[in-house]
């Protein structure tokens, strides 16, 4: 599954003011709903390097699959050009995919990679941009920087169906940032009461969206021979009286 080299150079893309604005939203975001979930193993692919999404986990071992080789990471960090992934089957408790899909030519295919790595019941957070929102419309813009531009923002219910497809069940979504996503400092922070504004008109409509999915576990019916012959009812025996 081939991931676009536009990836690891988003280090340079949340130097800029609306790149750090998404970072902190959603740090945020994740640091309010990971200590929810629990387990041994959690995976992050991808993501900014000072990203520290992982932080407020309360899982021990921390994995991050970087294209980088940024070596800064407090847990284990593995470089990889390519996410095929080197985890064992059934392993990974929670997976992380921070602006994943939408540089990748196969994003189904890492979905479904995601879904052989991962327990019975484990869980996957999916964060991007979202192509129904004032952040969708600015990519239109030659002005943005390359590797924004460069971004297949994936709608959410296509994500949705893939994750569907792919063996996951959508528990929740919920989306984010509302300003726009200009470059000048000035500009940006001026249009600060779209936040509120956003969330209360469209709170579907934010530029980022996180989706949250569990993995779907199959139960295994039991299989019950028929029976070979009908039961024989017999008819009670009743003493005659010899009175």
């Amino acid at each position: 599954m081939r991931i676009d080299q536009d990836l690891p150079k988003m280090d340079q893309w949340v130097c800029l003011s609306h790149g750090q604005y998404v970072l902190d939203v959603e740090r945020q975001v994740l640091d309010g709903v990971l200590p929810q979930f629990f387990g041994y193993h959690i995976v992050q692919l991808g993501g900014p390097t000072q990203s520290q999404y992982m932080d407020a986990s309360l899982i021990r071992h921390k994995v991050r699959f970087s294209l980088d080789g940024d070596h800064s990471f407090p847990g284990d960090n593995v470089q990889v050009e390519r996410y095929d992934l080197p985890l064992k089957p059934e392993s990974v408790d929670v997976m992380l995919l921070p602006h994943v899909l939408e540089y990748s030519a196969e994003p189904e295919r890492i979905l479904h990679q995601c879904y052989q790595h991962m327990v019975a019941d484990g869980t996957i957070i999916i964060l991007g941009f979202n192509p129904f929102s004032l952040w969708g419309m600015a990519k239109l813009l030659k002005r943005q920087d390359r590797v924004y531009r460069r971004a297949q923002f994936i709608a959410p219910y296509k994500v949705r169906r893939s994750l569907h497809h792919a063996g996951f069940d959508v528990v929740s979504f919920n989306s984010m940032c509302f300003r726009l996503p200009v470059a000048s400092k000035r500009v940006f922070e001026s249009t600060q009461f779209l936040e509120p504004l956003g969330r209360f008109i469209l709170p579907s409509a934010g530029g980022i969206y996180m989706i949250i999915a569990k993995k779907k576990v199959v139960p295994m019916n039991l299989i019950v021979a028929p029976k070979l012959f009908q039961p024989v009812r017999v008819r009670p025996v009743v003493a005659e009286s010899s009175i």
